[in-house]
């Protein structure tokens, strides 16, 4: 009886100190995981930005039929208006059919937004990949949520694309 106690002592003691261990490293990940997003949300994105020139916008409108300020406000206009078939234009079809749930979601957050203010188009170099210069435009925005919630970041849209069309990709 004495030798059946001690080895159940021993156990518990050893699945005790497992799941101590277990414990310490699961608040090990979760700190350090909120310190690296923590960095990240208040880190520069860019490491340099360049508004685009009219003769850019020009050659913008003259092979999409739009400016990217016009192709923001557009696809903004269509999400303040729940007009999703018009949001749908600006979302490459590849996109759509890889993630069927995205438009429900962006329809419950997004729908009947109010736009405050659009910015000046420009291009970027994003640190997070490696400094490289994105292929498309960012557009800064300021919208209202339905819930009265304020967001203020900057639209990815391109059109490097055989169509020549507009697409969002990301920013939202």
């Amino acid at each position: 009886l004495t030798l059946i106690k001690g080895a159940l002592k021993i156990m518990a003691w050893t699945k005790a100190k497992t799941a101590m261990v277990v414990g310490v490293a699961a608040i090990l990940a979760v700190g350090t995981t909120t310190i690296v997003i923590h960095h990240y949300r208040n880190a520069p994105l860019f490491s340099s930005t360049k508004e685009l020139s009219s003769e850019e916008e020009t050659q913008y409108a003259s092979t999409t039929g739009m400016t990217p300020e016009q192709a923001a406000r557009t696809f903004f206009e269509a999400s303040e208006r729940e007009n999703w078939n018009e949001v749908a234009k600006f979302l490459q079809p590849q996109f759509l059919s890889a993630n069927p749930l995205w438009l429900d979601r962006f329809k419950a957050r997004n729908g009947g937004l109010e736009i405050i203010s659009l910015g000046k188009p420009f291009r970027g170099r994003i640190i997070l990949f490696g400094n490289q210069e994105y292929a498309g435009v960012y557009v800064p925005y300021e919208i209202r949520l339905k819930d009265g919630t304020v967001r203020k970041w900057q639209l990815a849209i391109r059109c490097d694309n055989p169509e020549h069309r507009w697409y969002w990709d990301g920013g939202m």
